[in-house]
């Protein structure tokens, strides 16, 4: 399971902070030291929400560790899988993509780009 770091308060019945697949977050208003080569995808949730899909040569893992937690949008992610930032607020993937220089691809430049980052992405 990866561990989100989460301003937001435990969910109920918890005693701790937010761990697990599902952590709501925030983007911020500081910029980001662009050091982490991130890429994203653009989608819809199964309720028409907005998403961002990121991935990076760093991993998974990595990439959720790198992006800040708070309340304009949710953490969705798992071991193996990449992590999807659903939007909660209008605005808040253009802030998201902006802050963290998240170069964003259409479906074939992705698919390409995934395929040449390989197994890695997932770790």
């Amino acid at each position: 399971m990866v561990t989100f770091r989460s301003s937001a308060p435990a969910r109920a019945g918890s005693s701790g902070p937010c761990y697990g697949l599902f952590v709501e977050s925030q983007v911020g208003e500081r910029p980001v030291d662009n050091v982490m080569e991130l890429y994203g995808l653009r989608g819809i949730t199964h309720g028409w929400g907005r998403l961002v899909t990121v991935m990076s040569p760093s991993g998974a893992s990595a990439v959720a560790g790198h992006i800040e937690a708070g309340p304009d949008f949710n953490t969705v992610a798992g071991p193996g899988q990449l992590t999807q930032y659903h939007q909660i607020r209008d605005g808040a993937i253009e802030a998201l993509v902006a802050r963290y220089g998240i170069v964003m691809l259409n479906p074939e430049a992705w698919a390409a780009k995934k395929q040449e980052l390989g197994e890695a992405i997932y770790r």
